[in-house]
C-alpha cells in the first residue's frame, strides 16, 4: 500500500526539480534512467504513445508519472483539462507496462484501466474522516467514487519480455495521481500537496463533492432492494443483498455538482 503515497510524493517532487531546473520532466527523466532499462521502456512507450513533445490540445496539459511495484514497471501520461470549480478534468490517459512474460494480455488491460479508475478516484475525492471516533462517510453520497461520465479515455501499452511475470492488480494504482497532478501544475501554475485534490487545491475544504439524494431510486435499482434511512444525518443506504450496491454504482447516471461552502 505504501506505492501510493511514495509514488505520489516521489513524482510530484521529481516534476519541480525538472521545472525549477528548466528541464522537460520527460526528458530530465530519461536521462537519469540510462542505467534502469526497464524503467526507461516503459516511460519511452508511454510518451511515444501519448504524444509527449507535441502540442496538446487547447485548454489541456500533459503530466507524466512512473514507479516500480510489485516488480512491474508502469509509466503514466495524463493529459488534463480543467473544470469550472477547479478541479482537473482527466480526458486522457496513456500507460505502458511491463510486467514481465504475457500470461493473459487482456488480464493486464483490464488490471491497468481498473487501477486507473479506482486510483483516480480516490486522488480526486477519497478521504475518510473521523468526529468522535466515528467514521463520518457511510456510502456513496459522502464518498464518491468515480463515475462513467468523469472516466477518461484510456490506453494500456504492454512492453513485450522474456523476464518472469510480476504483478498486474495493483501497479496501475499508484502512477495516475501524480501524473495529473504534475499535469495540473503544467496547467494552472499550481502545486496539489494533500490528497485528495479536493482538499488539496487552494482554499482546501471549502471545494467538496456534492450528489442528490432524492429518494429510493437515486442508484436506479428497484426500492424493493434498498430503504433509505433518515437519522437525522446525512442520508444512508442499507441494503438486503449484498451486490445491490454494484447494480447501482454501475448504473447510477446522477447528476454530480461541486458548492462552495
Amino acid at each position: 500500500m505504501g506505492h501510493t503515497h511514495t509514488a505520489y510524493s516521489t513524482e510530484t517532487f521529481f516534476d519541480e526539480v525538472a521545472h525549477a531546473a528548466g528541464r522537460d520532466p520527460f526528458e530530465l527523466r530519461v536521462e537519469l534512467l540510462k542505467d534502469h532499462p526497464r524503467h526507461r521502456a516503459v516511460l519511452e512507450l508511454a510518451a511515444a504513445k501519448a504524444g509527449w513533445g507535441k502540442p496538446p490540445p487547447p485548454g489541456r496539459a500533459r503530466g507524466i508519472a512512473l514507479q516500480e511495484s510489485f516488480s512491474s514497471f508502469v509509466a503514466q501520461v495524463a493529459e488534463v483539462s480543467l473544470r469550472d470549480d477547479g478541479l482537473p478534468k482527466v480526458e486522457r490517459v496513456v500507460c505502458a507496462v511491463d510486467c514481465g512474460v504475457l500470461v493473459n494480455p487482456d488480464v493486464i488491460r483490464a488490471q491497468m484501466e481498473g487501477g486507473i479508475g479506482f486510483g483516480l478516484g480516490a486522488a480526486l475525492w477519497g478521504e475518510i474522516t473521523l468526529d468522535k471516533g466515528q467514521v463520518v462517510q457511510s456510502n456513496f453520497h459522502d464518498y464518491p467514487s468515480l463515475r462513467f461520465d468523469e472516466t477518461p479515455a484510456v490506453e494500456v501499452h504492454i512492453v513485450p519480455s522474456s523476464e518472469n511475470p510480476t504483478g498486474v492488480g495493483e501497479p496501475g494504482v499508484p502512477v495516475i495521481a501524480p501524473a495529473v497532478a504534475n499535469a495540473l501544475f503544467h496547467l494552472s501554475g499550481q502545486r496539489v500537496r494533500r490528497l485528495p485534490f479536493v482538499q488539496g487545491l487552494d482554499g482546501g475544504g471549502q471545494v467538496r463533492h456534492q450528489r442528490d439524494i432524492q429518494g429510493p431510486g437515486f442508484l436506479d435499482y428497484p426500492a424493493r432492494d434498498a430503504e433509505v434511512v433518515r437519522e437525522g444525518q446525512a442520508n444512508r443506504r442499507r441494503s438486503p443483498c449484498p451486490f445491490a450496491w454494484h447494480r447501482g454504482m454501475i448504473a447510477c447516471r446522477q447528476e454530480s455538482r461541486y458548492a462552495i461552502g
